[in-house]
């Protein structure tokens, strides 16, 4: 498996007609950005198309402004990935490292880059990798976003994340048909 598709696995949220699509991102970036520390858990589900295979995991995540994301996995087997906005570390079940710099892997720093930037409410770096769409109803809100990047053109078709207060899903369908979504739960501002 690709560093980009343990990524995707590592983290890996459809506006119905009645949501109103507001003129901008503020309302969004302002419950983002307005948190300095969030943490709780998460559960994904990497669904891999042509193999009819799905791939749960779950376990905590913790995210500092500025950029930074511990990414505990405990099931179904442990790992931990940190990701900054300069370098990538995974640490494996076996005690194995991994360091991963923006220059080895571009594409995957557009990438890590873009979902800490959807957690800090970063909207012109957001636009500058996608276009957006986003809707909002009461307090529930919607960003919709297709890559304008050609490195992130090449693996993703698009990304959906939804939330509140916080981002409560995240949905990511890949190029080739595989697809991962995630659900936040428990998740609290510190």
């Amino acid at each position: 498996m690709s560093l980009f598709s343990k990524l995707i696995f590592a983290f890996s949220i459809s506006a119905t007609a009645a949501m109103a699509a507001p003129k901008d991102f503020a309302p969004i970036r302002e419950k983002l950005a307005r948190h300095k520390v969030v943490e709780g858990k998460f559960k994904q589900v990497r669904t891999i198309k042509d193999m009819d295979l799905h791939l749960e995991s779950e376990g905590t995540f913790r995210f500092e402004q500025p950029l930074n994301l511990n990414w505990v996995q405990s099931k179904p087997f442990d790992l931990k990935l940190t990701m900054s906005p300069d370098r990538i570390v995974q640490k494996s079940f076996d005690g194995s490292e991994q360091v991963i710099t923006k220059e080895q892997q571009p594409s995957v720093f557009v990438f890590s880059a873009s979902f800490l930037e959807v957690f800090s409410g970063n909207e012109e770096s957001l636009k500058k990798n996608f276009t957006t769409e986003v809707t909002v109803q009461g307090d529930k809100w919607q960003i919709s976003l297709v890559p304008r990047d050609e490195l992130l053109k090449k693996a993703i078709a698009a990304v959906e994340i939804r939330g509140a207060e916080f981002v409560s899903r995240v949905r990511v369908q890949e190029k080739n048909g595989n697809a991962t979504e995630i659900e936040f739960t428990g998740v609290k501002a510190k």
